[in-house]
């Protein structure tokens, strides 16, 4: 009991060190980075039981289903079909309690409640190898795989799931072993959980209902009792699931719920290549593949040595986990096209049967008696585990990297203090906001605290659509406002009346009756004189010194004869105009001019770059030409805008340039910049 007790607390202090190592930097971070959009979906869940005064059968969140036609009620409605969702209840029970509905609170909730099941898995594999140090070893082992490690402390109920499946395999194995009837009914309720909360984790209450089936029948001792509590904890499961059909069809969900798989074998085989390039080493790390490889050679090297009996239809957890890979495999191909940019649906599958299988496999270790062998593996085991926490570690470093490509992130600090923004407008938090451009269900409306639709893909039909939309605001981010709105709808300048804005985010009515706008006019600026203004055409002498990077020209094509300027192969960074920048409210850099190709081009940006005396950016961002030039052999005007933050450093410069990263061929003339 003594060395129970030491071997738990040393397993506490060290889960507690690696949670420190892993999440110190992160713990109470917004939703962000890979699949922040569906981590703030499940944040959004937590905070709207705050909303809906803990009706836990109607869950919602910020989103006005943009679906809701489609629905019984045909009415918007923020209420959402979502597997059973007690975690996120629980967590809105904490903020409650606590009276703070950070994202801190959710994410040491699932940190403690997966470090629970790495207990209950410590457990298990002490229980069934005997051995300490493989128990430590698997729990290590599993804590550090990078794609668990990512999400351990995120918003996703797979990894709640995985814990209770920790949990439940414990009790089911404690009660395989001991026969008494609590563990039975412990980890029934454990398995039941895993199910209910991600519907995935059904393969592993059926593998364990099977198993007792089975294993009954081989043993010719049917026990109706058991069979039935199984049967009772699948139809708790099943009704669950049709009130989550209710709920669909009744207000819709922002969640998937069709299967994916791939439409021929062709498709098989392209989705197995782009896992496996894209996913294979965010799985496990290449030390987590090394040592599993090495558990498995030195398992065949004992048994062929020793050769010992395994009656596998005799061993339930052997058909546990037989049982238990099916099902994950016949998840996997009905799930299939979710896997290549899912990669928590590998938790919902393979993950917890890959597990199982090598914490069997440790039992290896229990055969290494001797001071000698046991000196070497704690040596081995000392090593890998560092590795295992280092490359991990690594890895996740690198998940977490963002730029101006995070359109996420960039979303999210646009709508950061928006909140106290729209209550400055006298917009009611009862108000319902259309969110032209969100990129996400959610993330807007959590920031604003304030419910709506929204418009992720920005065609001009979308557009025009959630027009109709019975909401009262409309809110579009200024970074975006002409490059995603304005050019693929241009008609909504003449729709629109501005309300107010912070620099990031402007506030509008739509207005009854059309008339004619511009962008000037949505961003608030048209009476405002410039602060500085350029007319490049390459045909005059330039004498201003903050204009450069204009040599390169050409009189094969140009807008207004005789020439034009010329990006090439030889060319990658075009006309650059650099200025002191001291504004310390916002401000907008407008960029206007013709474009010609005469082929499809690469990547080739307009830049506007904010640095420090000190050369440290800013604010960083790019229009790709690419997008925008699709006319072969014409001169087409396009206009480019950016927003530009408010500043407290009175010494920064401005650099407006064209950066032709894939050393295009691309002609431009006429080019006006005008900075407000």
């Amino acid at each position: 009991m003594r060395q129970n007790r030491t071997a738990l607390i040393s397993l506490a202090i060290l889960l507690t060190v690696l949670s420190i190592f892993f999440y110190h930097g992160n713990i109470a971070e917004f939703p962000a980075h890979i699949h922040a959009w569906t981590q703030s979906d499940r944040y959004a869940i937590a905070l709207g039981f705050l909303k809906n005064h803990f009706d836990f059968f109607h869950p919602q969140t910020f989103n006005l289903n943009p679906d809701f036609a489609k629905t019984t009620y045909g009415i918007p409605t923020a209420i959402t079909a979502v597997d059973f969702p007690i975690h996120e209840y629980i967590i809105a029970l904490l903020m409650n309690i606590t009276g703070s509905s950070s994202p801190e609170i959710f994410r040491l909730y699932m940190l403690l409640y997966g470090c629970v099941g790495v207990f209950f898995l410590f457990l298990f594999v002490k229980k069934l190898t005997g051995s300490t140090l493989a128990a430590f070893t698997m729990a290590i082992f599993t804590f550090t795989c990078p794609v668990l490690c990512y999400y351990q402390d995120g918003f996703l109920p797979s990894t709640t799931s995985l814990a209770s499946i920790f949990i439940g395999i414990y009790f089911y194995y404690s009660y395989l072993t001991s026969g008494k009837k609590k563990y039975f009914y412990y980890g029934l309720a454990f398995l039941t959980l895993a199910a209910l909360c991600r519907i995935p984790f059904t393969i592993f209450l059926l593998a364990a209902g099977f198993t007792e089936l089975f294993t009954s029948f081989r043993r010719r001792n049917w026990n109706a009792g058991r069979l039935t509590l199984f049967l009772a904890g699948l139809l708790f499961v099943f009704f669950y699931y049709e009130h989550n059909n209710y709920l669909r069809h009744t207000y819709g969900s922002i969640f998937l719920s069709n299967p994916l798989p791939a439409d021929s074998f062709r498709e098989f085989l392209d989705i197995i290549k782009t896992v496996y390039k894209g996913l294979f080493f965010q799985y496990f790390s290449v030390y987590h593949y090394v040592f599993m490889l090495l558990v498995l050679v030195l398992f065949l090297i004992t048994y062929f040595k020793n050769r010992p009996s395994i009656k596998v239809f005799d061993n339930p957890l052997l058909i546990f986990i037989a049982i238990s890979g099916l099902g994950a495999t016949l998840y996997a191909l009905l799930m299939l096209k979710q896997y290549t940019v899912h990669d928590y649906y590998f938790i919902d599958s393979f993950f917890p049967v890959i597990i199982i299988i090598i914490a069997y496999l440790s039992k290896v270790f229990a055969r290494f008696k001797s001071n000698s062998s046991q000196i070497i593996s704690i040596a081995a085991i000392a090593f890998f585990s560092l590795s295992f926490t280092l490359e991990s570690k690594k890895i996740q470093n690198a998940r977490r990297e963002t730029g101006d490509w995070d359109r996420i992130e960039i979303t999210t600090k646009n709508f950061q203090h928006s909140t106290e923004f729209l209550d400055s407008l006298k917009i009611p938090r009862t108000s319902k906001i259309l969110v032209i451009d969100s990129y996400t269900t959610n993330i807007p409306f959590i920031l604003m605290d304030r419910m709506g639709f929204c418009v992720m893909n920005t065609t001009a039909e979308n557009i025009k659509k959630s027009l109709t939309y019975p909401f009262d605001y409309i809110v579009i981010q200024d970074q975006f406002l002409y490059s995603d709105v304005v050019y693929n709808y241009p008609q909504i300048t003449n729709m629109l009346e501005r309300i107010g804005g912070n620099g990031k985010i402007s506030v509008f009515r739509k207005i009854p009756q059309e008339r004619k706008g511009n962008v000037e006019e949505l961003l608030g600026i048209e009476s405002k004189k410039p602060e500085f203004s350029c007319f490049v055409n390459f045909d005059t002498t330039i004498t201003d010194s903050s204009i450069s990077n204009f040599k390169h020209l050409s009189t094969t094509f140009s807008y207004s004869t005789p020439n034009s300027a010329m990006l090439d192969s030889n060319t990658e960074f075009g006309l650059t105009i650099k200025r002191s920048y001291k504004k310390s409210s916002a401000g907008y850099a407008f960029i206007s001019g013709y474009y010609y190709i005469t082929h499809g081009i690469g990547d080739c940006f307009i830049v506007a770059q904010l640095t420090s005396k000190h050369g440290q950016s800013l604010s960083y961002q790019r229009s790709n030409l690419k997008d925008f030039l699709d006319s072969i052999d014409h001169w087409s005007y396009k206009e480019f805008v950016f927003a530009l933050p408010p500043l407290t450093d009175n010494d920064c410069t401005l650099g407006i340039y064209f950066w032709n990263s894939s050393k295009s061929t691309l002609y431009y003339d006429d080019i006006k910049v005008t900075i407000y």
